[in-house]
This record gives C-alpha cells, structure tokens and sequence, in this order.
C-alpha cells in the first residue's frame, strides 16, 4: 500500500515502539476536536490506578465486579472499569484507547461516546458473567469497554489504515483486516487460557462496539442525529452554566 497525504508519517522510535510492544498504531491524522471525554477516562484510569498503588487493596473491594448480583451490581461493573492488575494491564487499555477512541469520539459525539464505552463496559461484564456462573471471581479493568471502542472503530472506519508492526517496517493495513485478525486471535486465546485475562469480556464488548457502530454508522436509531446534535462538554462549561 503506498504512503498517503491522509496519514502521519512515522519515524524510526515509532516503528521500534511497535515492534517491541507488539501494538497497533492509528495513522490518520489529527482529529478535528479536542477529545476530551477520551483524555478524561485516562485520567480517570490513571488516577484510579495510583489510589490502588496507595491505598490497601482491601479498600478497592467493593468497586471489583464479583458477578455476585446485587443492588451495586450495575455501580460495581462501571467502577470496576477504572481499576486494573498491574502498571502493564493499565499501559495497553490505556494505549488501545487513546489509539482508537478519539476518532469514534469525534464521530459520534462526547455524549455519544461515552453512552457507548458505559454500555460496552456493561456488555462485556454480562458476557462474561454468562460464561462463570456459580464461580469466584473478580473483573477489573477497561480491557472490555475498550474492547467495545475497537468493535465501534471496526465497522465505522473499517478502511481506515492501521500500521502493523513487521519487524521494524510498519506496514499500513485496513482496520477490517486488523480487527479481523484481533477478534480471531481472542477467541483462540479464549480456548487455552488459563483463566488469568477476561477474554470473554473482550469478546463480549467488541461485539457490542460492533452493534453500536453499526447503530451509529447507519443511523437505525437516529442515534446520530441525537447525539451529534447535542452540545458538546467544551461549549456548555465555556458558557458558565
């Protein structure tokens, strides 16, 4: 695939950060918006993560997802999205998102968007609750709720370019290839898994984010209308309401 006026350029740190960390990199250029709800999840994650690191963990209990069904149940699936294992599980949820969001953001609206990664965070909690039942577990992290945003990407930019990693060459692929070969790779990865990473979840929630963007992308709701027409955070706190 030949270079494109529509894609940034990429130097040598770029193509060695994909390579050794094995990830994808989004290539379209800049938005034309702040995205703002995208950078205030991070935040969010990040901020949430240094108050594990803080705190004892017995304090972060009663915001982990347990699939015991209880009156919190709906509270507990959306903070637990904000929680995560380890600084590796925060760095790849937190890479994948800020990667991926900001154009469904752009598209679908800061409403829009963040009724999507709350109902894809919920989705993929269900799906793996389904897949568990009568067992002990909790389930944390953004992984499903990100997992949505990618499934929203896949079918609203499915010819979008994303630079996957050969070696130290980046070479520029649709995005409907990349998911493809993503969501492929999860399921394998779901059936010799010792348990250890939600993989039902990230199934659970591309799908979703499938749904959603097929929502979005063909208006069967008149979601699009709704959403994009409404004012966005940035104008309603500029006006001092």
């Amino acid at each position: 695939m030949n270079p494109r006026s529509d894609l940034v350029e990429l130097d040598e740190r770029d193509r060695a950060f994909a390579f050794f960390f094995q990830v994808p990199i989004e290539l379209s250029k800049h938005v034309s918006s702040t995205p703002l709800i995208t950078m205030s999840l991070i935040g969010a994650c990040v901020l949430a993560y240094g108050m594990q690191i803080l705190s004892d963990d017995a304090g972060f209990q009663w915001f982990l997802y347990t699939g015991f069904l209880s009156r919190d149940t709906l509270l507990q699936v959306f903070t637990s999205a904000f929680l995560h294992v380890d600084i590796i599980h925060l760095a790849g949820n937190m890479y994948f998102l800020y990667a991926f969001a900001r154009l469904i953001e752009d598209r679908v609206g800061q409403v829009g968007f963040i009724l999507s990664y709350i109902v894809c965070a919920i989705a993929s909690a269900c799906v793996y609750l389904m897949g568990h039942l009568g067992g002990e577990f909790y389930l944390l992290g953004a992984s499903g709720a990100v997992s949505g945003i990618l499934g929203m990407y896949f079918i609203l930019f499915p010819f979008r370019a994303i630079g996957w990693s050969l070696y130290f060459k980046v070479i520029p692929v649709p995005a409907l290839i990349y998911f493809v070969f993503w969501f492929l790779l999860q399921s394998s990865l779901r059936e010799v898994s010792s348990g250890s990473v939600a993989y039902d979840a990230h199934i659970g929630g591309f799908l979703m984010g499938a749904v959603l963007g097929a929502i979005f992308r063909f208006n069967l709701l008149y979601l699009n209308d709704f959403f994009v027409a409404m004012p966005d955070f940035q104008s309603v706190w500029g006006k001092g309401l």
